[in-house]
């Protein structure tokens, strides 16, 4: 439904032009990597705050992660699902 609303092809997962070898930056509160929206491991997690300071709330960062690259088989497929996060 998302794709739809914002004009995406459909069943390519990717806009056109777009490659297979795509890695997003995503700057926002924790991740929840263990999500079942990324199963497929294509998330990478970099904290970078000191280790003394207590890890903000993971929901908004897991749900915005899962609308960019979240797995085409999940309930919350993402636009790219095959990018590296």
């Amino acid at each position: 439904a998302a794709a739809g609303l914002i004009g995406w092809p459909a069943g390519t997962g990717l806009p056109a032009g777009c490659g297979g070898n795509v890695t997003i930056g995503l700057i926002d509160t924790a991740i929840n990597p263990a999500h079942a929206a990324f199963s497929k491991g294509r998330v990478e997690v970099l904290r970078l705050s000191d280790d003394g300071v207590a890890e903000s709330g993971r929901q908004h960062g897991t749900a915005v992660a899962a609308l960019l690259v979240g797995g085409a088989d999940s309930r919350t497929p993402g636009l790219l699902p095959h990018a590296r996060l």
